[in-house]
Parts: C-alpha cells; structure tokens; sequence
C-alpha cells in the first residue's frame, strides 16, 4: 500500500472524528461568542452533575479495582484465569443491566438518584480498574526487581521500581474511568438525574443548531487531551515499558491467608449470581413462553449485529496496525486515543450529518453507516488487542523470492497462523457491541431492534419483566462468549 493510500485510508477511517474537529473549528470560528454557552447556569450546573459523578465513581472504582487486583496476585494459578474472566464479565455487563436487577430492591431506593447512578455505573468501572492494574503490574520488570533485590531493600524496590509504574496506572485508570463515565448518559438519563452527556445526547436527537452541537463537544475532547497529555508526560519521564516477564507475587501480599483469599474470591463470584438471581426474581413467569417468543428474533439481530460489526472492526484494526509499522504515525496514536475516549454520540452525530449531506436515506444506506459507525468505535479496542496479540510469527516478506502469489500466502500460511487470534478479537469485541447504546439510539434502522436498545427503551416506558428478561438474555450470551473466549485461549 502506497503512501498515498494509506493516508486516504486513515482519513476514511477516521472520517467521523476529523469530521466533528473540523466542525467544532468552524463553528469557533464563526462566532467565538459561542463559548457563552458554558457559562450559562443551566450549562454549569450539568458540568457539576457530570464531573461530580465522575470523580466519585472513579474514586471508588481505583480503591475497590486496587483491592480486586490484589487478590489477583494471591489467588493460586489455577483460579487465575478464572478469575480474569469473571471480573471481565462484570466490566462486560452494561450498567443499565445492573440498574434492572437492582431498581425494585427496597435498599437500593433508599439511595438518591446520584447514589443510584454510583452504584449502577461502578459495578462495570470497579472491575474495569481492576483489570487495568492486574494487567500493567503482571507486567513490571521482574529481571530488574531481582537484580535490585541482591542489593536493596523491598522499600527502596518499591520506591524506585514498582512505584512509578504504580502512579502512572492508578492515574491511568482514574482519568479513564472519569472520562467513561462522564461520557455516560443512559443511567443517568432513566433515574433522572441531569448531566452533561444526557444533554449533549438530547441535543444531537434534536439537531435543531448543528454549531452549538459541534461547540458543546468540546469538554469531552478537553477531557480527553488532558488524558493525553498526561499519559505522555508519565511515559516520557519515567521511561515506562511493559515486560512480558514473571508475576510479582511476591511484592503484593502473596503472603496472605488462603482463607480469606477463597472468601474474598468467593464474596466476588456470589455478587455476580445475586444480579443473575435479582434479575430472575423480577420476571413474570406465567409469560415467560410469550417472552421467549417475543424476543427471539431480538436475539437473532443481537448476535448478527454483534457478529458482523466485530469481523469488520478487526479487519480494520489489522490494517490500521499495519499502517502504524510502516509509518510510526503519532497522529494515528492520538487518533485511536481522540477515538475511544470521545463519546459514541459524537460519532453518530457526524455520520448523520453526512448521510444528511448526500441525501442517503434508503434502506441499505441506513443498515450500512449503522454498523459501520458501531465498528467505528470498537477499532482502538481492536488496534490495541492486534498490538498484544500480533507476532511476526511469518515473515511472509521473506517469501516474495518465491513464485507464490500473496492469494496462496494468505490462505495457506497467514490464515492458519493468525486465524484462532483473530477469532479471539471477534468474539471479545462482539461482547462491546453488544452494549453499543448510542449509536443504536441515534442510528438503529426503523424496525430493527437488539436487546440493549430495547432494554433503555423499556426501561423508560414498558413492561419490566420484558427488561428483566432481557437483561437475563444479555448476560447469558456475554457468559456464552466468555465461556468461548476461555476454549479459544487453550
């Protein structure tokens, strides 16, 4: 691929977002006394709202995520991977899921609004940071910290070694959980409880002042080079690298009583059925055959969707990541980086407007920008799970010497070796689009419906055993896919 073609691939690519930068430069442009709009009271107020929530979630979320992460290191191999899977599970759930299964529970309605939506979202973040510190401290120098040891304190390994890499995770993690959940609105949006996203989303249903839109972007993209910028100036300073080495068991309580281990560990696994048993609870049994029939064909279009918009974020993630070999790009980083942590409304809004400007409104065009849009958002994820999994296994460059066209290379020798990896990013990145929310409601097609969307929708008007039930459905085949991602990985 040419110089040429790799950038107008990337451009396609990243259409949506270079799209909404360009608009929200214009719309400044314009009229820079836009900015007005973040001074209104009315603006401020769900500024608060947003950032309030945000603070506290990711709060809680670093302390209880440290605390999972722990345990982690103290669990006996065989209970590992298990474990891994099970707070993945949580993190996978969906929060307005964890919404469902507690909303009739007379302890949860004694909480405010703002506690409610506290505990729906930090289900999914609690378990997120937890993965986030498992991962980056599995992976510490291990050959540097025994090489210190011989000649320095645990103290002094701690502090010169351990910490830093330390520090630069519980911010990472802090600063991505702030800016996910400040990104969320569908909780928020169902307990009533006002916030910036919410409005945002609402404004861009409306499409009523396309400039005020693009301008009320701009707090997210601020958020999101803060996070940036941050994460740079820590990689710069402290040189952080990740080894693939050892685990440092024995720097993080390995020591600890198995007891409390299996009760912590079993605490954890009990959690997760009581959401399974609330939701169960709350169902209507004497319409559980009406319920199956009704939802059927929901499952049906879940799982396609998902299938479809998965196989097409990885095909892109391959090619991207291969672009970033050849070219070192940072602007691809900063990209990828602008990407996940934008929120998915921006990208509806975009696509809409460009279905809008080409007069695109028949019912393959609909179909099409849909999934396209949701796969969209699923391609960092899938860049990132390329540059864990990917290796030069083939240097299939070596074979250009022979007669053997790039058809027969891929399909006799790329295909084999990198099949089961590729397959293990399908069905990971089908799990989050299965919970893609809005992008579904800004961009489902007429008529057709998956489980999430009609879960918020029932959630708002409709019968609550149908929300029940389907939250049930949704965790199963969350459960399914990582019952398949645990046989993909022997």
């Amino acid at each position: 691929m040419s110089s040429f073609f790799r950038f107008i691939f990337l451009v396609v690519i990243f259409s949506p977002l270079l799209l909404n930068l360009y608009d929200l430069l214009i719309a400044l442009a314009q009229n820079s006394g836009a900015l007005d709009y973040f001074f209104r009271d009315s603006t401020l107020a769900l500024i608060k709202n947003s950032t309030l929530i945000s603070f506290t979630t990711a709060t809680i979320s670093c302390l209880l995520g440290g605390v999972l992460a722990t345990l982690f290191f103290a669990l006996s191999k065989g209970f590992k991977e298990f474990y891994i899977l099970l707070l993945f599970g949580f993190f996978a759930i969906e929060p307005i899921i964890y919404l469902s299964a507690f909303q009739k529970n007379m302890l949860f309605g004694t909480l405010s609004v703002f506690w409610q939506s506290v505990v729906s979202v930090s289900f999914s973040m609690v378990a997120l940071c937890g993965l986030i510190f498992i991962f980056a401290l599995s992976f510490i120098n291990q050959e540097s910290i025994r090489v210190a040891s011989m000649v320095a304190s645990r103290r002094d390994i701690f502090r010169f070694i351990v910490k830093p890499q330390l520090i630069f995770t519980v911010l990472l993690a802090f600063f991505m959980v702030f800016i996910l959940v400040f990104t969320h609105s569908e909780v928020s949006s169902i307990l009533g409880y006002r916030t910036y996203a919410e409005d945002f989303l609402a404004q861009i249903s409306l499409m009523d002042n396309i400039n005020q839109t693009a301008i009320a972007s701009v707090p997210f993209y601020i958020l999101a080079m803060v996070f940036l910028i941050i994460l740079g100036l820590f990689a710069k300073r402290y040189k952080i690298k990740f080894y693939i080495k050892e685990q440092i068991d024995f720097l993080l309580l390995s020591f600890i009583n198995q007891k409390v281990v299996f009760t912590l560990f079993a605490l954890l696994l009990l959690l997760f059925l009581s959401v399974v048993l609330l939701l169960g609870m709350q169902i209507d049994f004497s319409q559980f055959t009406m319920l199956i029939g009704d939802n059927e064909e929901i499952l049906f279009n879940s799982l396609l969707l998902a299938l479809v918009v998965s196989t097409i974020a990885v095909v892109f993630s391959v090619l991207i990541y291969r672009v970033m070999q050849r070219v070192k790009a940072f602007m691809v980083v900063v990209l990828l980086f602008l990407t996940l942590l934008t929120p998915s409304a921006l990208i509806g809004f975009e696509v809409i407007k460009i279905v809008q400007f080409f007069n695109l409104h028949s019912e393959f065009s609909d179909y099409l920008f849909f999934v396209l849009s949701s796969s969209f958002k699923l391609i960092p994820l899938g860049v990132g799970l390329v540059a864990v999994l990917y290796h030069r296994d083939v240097e299939d460059e070596s074979l250009k010497f022979f007669a053997i066209s790039k058809v027969d290379i891929f399909i006799k020798i790329i295909l084999p070796t990198y099949a089961s990896r590729w397959l293990f990013m399908v069905v990971i990145l089908c799990i989050f689009a299965l919970n893609e929310l809005s992008i579904s409601i800004l961009l489902i097609p007429i008529g057709f419906e998956v489980m999430i969307i009609k879960i918020y929708n029932l959630m708002h008007y409709g019968d609550y055993s149908a929300v029940t039930f389907l939250s049930l459905m949704q965790i199963g085949v969350i459960v399914l896919f990582l019952m398949i991602l645990r046989r993909l990985k022997r």
